[in-house]
């Protein structure tokens, strides 16, 4: 799955799945734009990206890090510009950013809705149309079509447990699953619209793949439970089918969501 001469941008890039997303982009000989909300965790990301990747701090030439916040539109119009400017075409976007309170329906307030579409479903969407011409000039450069990736969630199709959750204050909150399933009416929609512009739409639904640093046992063993394969995943089964889509491999799957979780939405 060889992405030599792809250009991918990442939203969410120094999220758990989001930090696998990239490594393994660079594994795949792609250029990587990696974008974080928080300055700190890019710098922590960029680190890694050397470490694990390159085992040579200096060796950096195809990839990018920015810390922006993308819920203003006029940072995503900066970010338009940098690329513009710099490699003229963007042959992948891959939208990981998440943000959201968690708690039960009851905890949760209008603003919290409010604002968690606001990255969840706006921004996804804003990104893809203000980077349009990018995207539509991968073909032109590469003759091989630009590639979206949606990062969704099993929540999206099924209901969050109530008794998987320990604590009501960490339960998988409403607008979680709601903007997620909105990320893959929008990845059907984007897949007929941008077709005829060389460009193909997919989304991938995660299933149990928390980071195992931020949840104890009894909460992982609940999880388990929920599944065929009688475990819990991990960011690489997530990132290597995210760069199968964005590689020629899947030249021919556009408007699909792929569902990876074990088992978990088959009961």
């Amino acid at each position: 799955m060889n992405l030599k001469d792809k250009i991918i941008m990442v939203t969410g890039a120094t999220g758990y799945i989001g930090t696998q997303i990239c490594i393994e982009i660079l594994k795949n000989e792609g250029n990587l734009i990696a974008i974080g909300h928080k300055e700190d965790s890019i710098k922590k990301l960029k680190k890694n990206l050397n470490t694990t990747v390159y085992n040579n701090s200096n060796n950096n030439n195809n990839f990018m890090c920015f810390s922006t916040d993308l819920k203003k539109e006029y940072n995503i119009t900066k970010l338009y510009k940098k690329i513009t400017k710099k490699f003229g075409y963007l042959s992948g976007i891959v939208n990981c950013a998440y943000s959201g309170k968690t708690g039960d329906i009851l905890s949760i307030k209008n603003e919290d809705f409010i604002d968690a579409n606001n990255l969840n479903v706006i921004t996804p969407i804003k990104i893809v149309t203000s980077f349009d011409k990018l995207l539509t000039n991968s073909y032109k450069k590469t003759k091989q079509y630009a590639s979206i990736v949606n990062i969704s969630s099993i929540y999206a199709i099924v209901s969050p447990k109530p008794e998987n959750y320990i604590n009501k204050n960490q339960i998988n909150p409403i607008h979680y699953g709601a903007s997620k399933a909105a990320l893959i009416q929008i990845t059907k929609y984007l897949s007929v619209r941008l077709s005829k512009k060389k460009i193909r739409t997919n989304s991938i639904s995660p299933g149990a793949i928390p980071n195992p640093k931020k949840i104890n046992l009894k909460f992982k063993n609940k999880l388990k439970k929920n599944i065929p394969m009688n475990r819990i995943g991990t960011p690489r089964e997530v990132a290597e089918p995210v760069v199968f889509l964005l590689s020629e491999s899947s030249s021919y799957i556009n408007g699909e969501n792929i569902i990876i979780d074990g088992g978990w939405t088959v009961w």
